[in-house]
């Protein structure tokens, strides 16, 4: 039996919104056919927290630590730079909804920073977005290295 590519187009279009239906009742997210489904708890809403006293000795060997909290399970995107220099970026995804990310340091602001006498001042940019590709609010912080003394 050959079928007409309208009703083959029409059966297809109701395979996938089956698939999509049995994917939400089960609480399955993910892709059928190219096409992700939304959320049912809308964007991710993204929270940064970032520990005040950071040392420059800590930063340069563990990273900036920024504790990241996510209203739905997602992949968290952080970058740190000075002025309009990147000086490191850290990508982990949030299984739960809460996160410590370290952010790793490039060897030339790791040079810098050995350099560094006062207290050094970084912008923090962070950006989420969940399994159906939604994105969250972009956060801006800014962190400040100190030297201990």
């Amino acid at each position: 039996m050959r079928l007409a590519p309208s009703s083959l187009i029409k059966a297809l279009g109701v395979l996938l919104l089956a698939a999509l239906a049995i994917g939400a009742a089960t609480g399955v997210s993910g892709t059928a056919g190219g096409y992700s489904a939304p959320s049912p708890k809308g964007k991710p809403e993204l929270k940064l927290k970032v520990k005040s006293k950071q040392t420059i000795k800590t930063a340069r060997k563990q990273g900036v630590k920024v504790t990241a909290t996510c209203s739905v399970p997602c992949i968290v995107s952080v970058k740190l730079s000075k002025g309009a220099q990147r000086v490191g970026s850290a990508v982990k995804r949030l299984p739960g909804r809460t996160a410590t990310v370290k952010v790793k340091l490039s060897k030339k602001a790791k040079r810098q920073l050995n350099k560094a006498r006062k207290p050094v001042k970084y912008r923090l940019r962070a950006g989420a977005f969940d399994a159906a590709n939604q994105a969250s609010n972009t956060v801006v912080k800014t962190v400040k290295l100190k030297r201990k003394k």
